[in-house]
């Protein structure tokens, strides 16, 4: 269950992302030179 509990928040949390990254994402992608980040 623990285990269970753990993975569940790593992956809530691992597409979140805070302001700055959203920014920083947005102004790369808008550059046009932005390449999609891996997940996990």
């Amino acid at each position: 269950m623990a285990r269970d509990t753990g993975a569940k928040k790593s992956a809530k949390k691992a597409p979140q992302m805070t302001l700055k990254e959203k920014r920083a994402q947005k102004r790369a992608t808008d550059d046009g030179s932005f390449i999609k980040p891996r997940k996990g």
